[in-house]
């Protein structure tokens, strides 16, 4: 007799429509939570970009300053329009609780022998490190984009000290940076300069200039840095860790008392202006 043995079939292998939705919500949950994380780490590293861009450009400043031994300005520039060199500065607002030097739409910076905003020179003009002041030339030593211009911020304020009062301090947005044949450095307002006690407008500041780098508004937060220079230094650290003097945090920045320099609504009330 013959025997017809069972057909055996293979099982079906797969995902049934339960288990997939199940990976589904997974991914959507870890998505959901890493994307803001990855977001806010791109835009910390555009800020850091940006402030080692322009920590750079400050000290190359300082340093032909006292190689030439002479006045090297330092600027934060737009030169889009018409390659026209524009000083880099809004007024934040009578609003803010300073009057802030903002240079959110721009991203260049000019290290030069002269106020490459002044007269007729050019941004275009050509880079030569071995320029003479007084010779015909721009003056144009170096520059630099700084990366991710529409996406990073930069304010850049000082405090200036009442000559008829030493006590006594204003806040100043500031323009340009100049630094001597020895390396000091100077902050010029560009415009809405704070009065002494006599009225009379003062236009600078040997007071560390204080260059704050962060996301511009719409990013993702970010962190923030702070670039302070002042004679002989130029110092990145963040406003947002604590300075306490029993546990110091080499990256924390100069504050009047233990804690940060900065707070939510961004009046750095706590900053110590005199010093790095």
């Amino acid at each position: 007799m013959l025997i017809l043995a069972p057909i055996v079939r293979p099982l079906a292998k797969g995902f049934s429509l339960v288990e997939v939705l199940i990976v589904m919500v997974i991914l959507a949950v870890l998505l959901g939570k890493g994307v803001p994380a990855f977001q806010e780490t791109l835009a910390s590293m555009r800020v850091r970009d940006t402030a080692e861009s322009i920590q750079l450009g400050l000290r190359l400043a300082q340093g032909e300053a006292i190689r030439r031994n002479r006045t090297v300005f330092f600027q934060l520039v737009n030169g889009e329009a018409s390659n026209q060199c524009a000083m880099a500065y809004a007024q934040a607002g009578s609003g803010s609780p300073f009057a802030w030097a903002d240079v959110n739409a721009v991203g260049s910076w000019v290290v030069s022998l002269t106020d490459v905003t002044a007269g007729t020179s050019k941004c275009a003009a050509s880079v030569n490190p071995d320029a003479v002041a007084g010779s015909g030339d721009a003056g144009i030593l170096q520059s630099a984009p700084t990366s991710a211009k529409s996406k990073v911020q930069v304010k850049v304020a000082a405090h200036a000290v009442d000559p008829s009062s030493s006590s006594t301090s204003y806040p100043m947005p500031i323009g340009y940076i100049s630094f001597n044949g020895v390396g000091a450095a100077v902050g010029y307002c560009p415009g809405d300069c704070p009065s002494d006690a006599t009225g009379a407008t003062i236009a600078s500041t040997r007071n560390p200039v204080k260059v704050y780098v962060a996301s511009a508004t719409g990013q993702p937060a970010g962190r923030v840095l702070e670039l302070c220079v002042s004679s002989g230094s130029v110092k990145m650290c963040d406003p947002n860790l604590d300075s306490d003097p029993a546990n110091p945090d080499p990256m924390a920045c100069a504050t009047v008392s233990t804690g940060k320099a900065s707070d939510p609504n961004n009046t750095y009330a706590n900053e110590d202006w005199t010093r790095c």
